[in-house]
């Protein structure tokens, strides 16, 4: 897991991470195991974005970037997307 400049190697158990707004974050599963990732966001109102997300996810082949732009735009979230050929490359990821 990145945050802002600073980066964190879960255990085989657990990591707990905590960042304040408006901080960038990183969540990666680059291993051949499966992940669990669970995040909780204070105050609550921002589940939307996850349900509104995830039919554009849950397409075959590649998801409408356009239309999850929009989505992001609704909810004032930036996202680096420059950044995801170099971390394909560091972690070695395909897609």
């Amino acid at each position: 897991m990145e945050r802002g400049r600073h980066r964190c190697d879960p255990t085989p158990r657990l990591r707990l991470t905590l960042g304040p707004r408006p901080e960038l974050v990183l969540s990666l599963n680059a291993g051949d195991e499966e992940a669990r990732l669970l995040e909780i966001i204070s105050p609550a109102g921002f589940e939307q974005y996850f349900a509104d997300l995830s039919p554009l996810l849950s397409v075959e082949g590649k998801p409408d970037f356009g239309a999850m732009a929009e989505v992001r735009a609704r909810y004032a979230i930036s996202m680096d997307v420059e950044s995801i050929g170099a971390l394909r490359e560091a972690h070695g990821l395909e897609g």
